[in-house]
């Protein structure tokens, strides 16, 4: 289970902070108290670290085909251009757009 484990980069990055802060804070707490007792588990959290980082990489999100998305576009702008068939409107001369008379 743990083997199947993916991170995407971002991830990885805020995972190995953490721990690096865990075990900083670790540390903290061994100078606070004047004890090496807590030094012994600062390791955990930084032995952890090459675990998170060689997980694999989730895939990336698929990419929308852009092929796909011009040909709904041009159809669009195909009905745009012919009016509004519902109100019967026409769309705009050229001449009309320009604000020229």
């Amino acid at each position: 289970m743990l083997g199947e484990m993916r991170f995407n980069p971002a991830r990885k990055l805020v995972i190995t902070a953490g721990l690096f802060a865990v075990a900083v804070g670790v540390v903290l707490v061994s100078s606070a108290t004047r004890s090496a007792v807590p030094l012994f588990f600062a390791w955990i959290p930084l032995l952890t670290v090459p675990w998170v980082l060689t997980r694999p990489e989730s895939p990336p999100p698929p990419v929308p085909d852009l092929s796909e998305r011009e040909e709904g576009q041009g159809e669009r702008r195909e009905r745009d251009d012919a009016g509004d068939p519902e109100t019967g409107t026409e769309a705009p001369d050229d001449q009309d757009r320009g604000g020229k008379d």
